[in-house]
C-alpha cells in the first residue's frame, strides 16, 4: 500500500481555505475577498472527491462507505464530536456568565470534563475489546443516556447548582 499524497495535500488545502475563510474578522484575507477562500475550498473539495473516485488507493477508500456500520459510525461519531465542541464552548461562557467567574478559571474548571472524557473513551474501548467485537453498542448508549439525563437536569436547573454541582453534573 502506499499514501496518497495527492489527495492528502487536496484535502489539506481544501480543509485551511475552508478555515481561514470562516476565521475572518472582515471582508478581505491577504488583501483577497472572503468569497475566494470559500471558493478555492470547494475546488479543492470537489477535486479531492473526485481523487477518491478514480485513484486505485485513496487517501479514504469510498468502498468502506458501502458498510451501513462504518456509515452509522461514521454518522454518531460525527455528531458526537460537534457535541462535544459546543460543550466545550457554551459551558466556559456558561460558567463565566452564571458563577462570575475569570476566563482562565472558567477553562479550568472544564479540566474534571477533559478528563473524565478520557476516563470514558479508555474504559468504553476497554470493555469493547474484551467483548471481541459482541455488544459493542452498550458502552456509546449508555453514555449516551447519562449525558442526556446530565444536560437535561441542568436544563431543569439552571442556577440552582452551586459550581461544584454543575462540574459534577458534566
Amino acid at each position: 500500500h502506499r499514501l496518497d499524497w495527492i489527495g492528502a495535500v487536496l484535502m489539506t488545502v481544501a480543509a485551511v481555505a475552508l478555515m481561514m475563510a470562516l476565521e475572518v474578522r472582515g471582508n478581505t484575507i491577504f488583501g483577497l475577498p472572503t468569497w475566494s477562500f470559500y471558493a478555492v475550498s470547494l475546488v479543492f473539495w470537489l477535486l479531492f472527491g473526485l481523487r477518491l473516485v478514480t485513484e486505485a488507493e485513496p487517501l479514504i477508500p469510498v468502498s468502506i462507505l458501502k458498510n451501513p456500520s462504518v456509515v452509522r459510525a461514521t454518522l454518531m461519531s460525527t455528531l458526537a464530536m460537534g457535541a462535544l465542541m459546543g460543550v466545550g464552548v457554551y459551558n466556559p461562557l456558561y460558567i463565566q456568565l452564571v458563577f462570575h467567574l475569570n476566563p482562565t478559571n472558567a477553562g479550568l474548571s472544564l479540566a474534571p470534563l477533559g478528563l473524565a472524557v478520557v476516563a470514558g473513551a479508555i474504559t468504553s474501548g476497554r470493555m469493547m475489546a474484551r467483548g471481541k467485537g459482541e455488544h459493542y453498542k452498550g458502552a456509546p448508549m449508555v453514555g449516551l443516556a447519562l449525558g442526556c439525563v446530565a444536560y437535561a437536569a441542568l436544563a431543569v436547573f439552571p442556577q440552582g447548582l452551586p459550581l461544584w454541582g454543575y462540574i459534577g453534573v458534566l
